[in-house]
């Protein structure tokens, strides 16, 4: 069983000395968290004693719709901490307003009725597991200026339909998109180098895949179990693959290789076990 450190709702605060307070807004108890900090890094987070554990930002009753506040008491809110959503399950809607930064870890893990989420321009970092079972999330915008899609970010989002992913990631982490079962296609930036382990395995729904020139390394079983998968066209030179990347796909699968690309060492009609069609580069 995966032992749980919670931090609540660490709202950095380009303020004075840090310390641990509550404020209600808009009828909503919020608990936060000041710190003095200039230039903002993924350290800058104060963890909250074993003794709270399962502690949140709010109270887990909270329902309906909720706007995360753009400042407390004077103070701009740049970040949503670890676990500060975690299992608010009544939750069906959360506006992060534009000035944060950081959205990390489970922040908003197992928010089983959360639909709509809106993560602002500016926001730079989304830490491992942040959105992972919310099964009722449909799409989401990740916004320009992210660096990675961390692992485990959106496993288990069954219906989660269309993601948008910006120019700015360079790195899919292992099982960001795995069990998206609702996943019918997902636009892959020519910025990613890296596709990590199980990254988008058992996305029933997906049908194909464009491989932009820039993935280097594809990780093991990167897209194992996609039973409707029938393709993956590769648009540049064959990158690494790990083991079972394409296993369990659809009977029909192929992949698209760009013709006369001697990086690609077909055996027999077939690449890493998958039949190969060719197509013109200039397509």
């Amino acid at each position: 069983m995966m032992k749980r450190i919670y931090i609540v709702f660490a709202l950095l605060f380009a303020c004075s000395a840090m310390h641990a307070d509550t404020a209600v807004i808009d009828g909503v108890e919020w608990t936060y968290i000041r710190q003095l900090r200039e230039g903002l890094s993924v350290g800058d987070i104060t963890i909250y004693p074993n003794r709270i554990e399962g502690s949140t930002a709010v109270p887990k009753s909270t329902a309906g719709e909720i706007q995360v506040p753009a400042a407390i008491d004077g103070c701009p809110v740049l970040s949503v901490g670890m676990g500060a959503f975690f299992e608010c399950k009544k939750l069906t809607s959360i506006t992060i307003p534009k000035g944060v930064t950081h959205v990390m870890g489970w922040a908003f893990m197992r928010c089983t009725g959360l639909k709509s989420l809106s993560v602002p321009d500016g926001v730079k970092f989304i830490g491992r597991a942040a959105f992972l079972e919310c099964k009722s999330l449909t799409d989401v915008t990740i916004p320009e200026g992210v660096p990675a899609i961390d692992h485990d970010t959106f496993m288990s989002c069954s219906s989660l339909k269309s993601v948008k992913i910006p120019e700015s990631v360079t790195w899919i982490g292992a099982y960001a998109f795995g069990k998206c079962g609702s996943l019918a296609k997902v636009a892959i930036p020519s910025s990613v180098k890296i596709i990590g382990d199980g990254a988008f395995s058992e996305c029933g729904s997906l049908v194909k895949v464009v491989m932009p020139a820039s993935v280097e390394y594809i990780g093991d079983g990167a897209f194992r179990d996609c039973g409707s998968l029938k393709g993956v066209k590769f648009k540049g030179d064959a990158p690494k693959l790990g083991k079972n990347v394409f296993k369990s796909v659809s009977p029909a699968f192929k992949v698209y290789l760009p013709a006369g690309n001697a990086t690609y060492k077909v055996v027999d009609g077939k690449w890493h076990g998958a039949k190969v069609k060719y197509y013109d580069r200039e397509q």
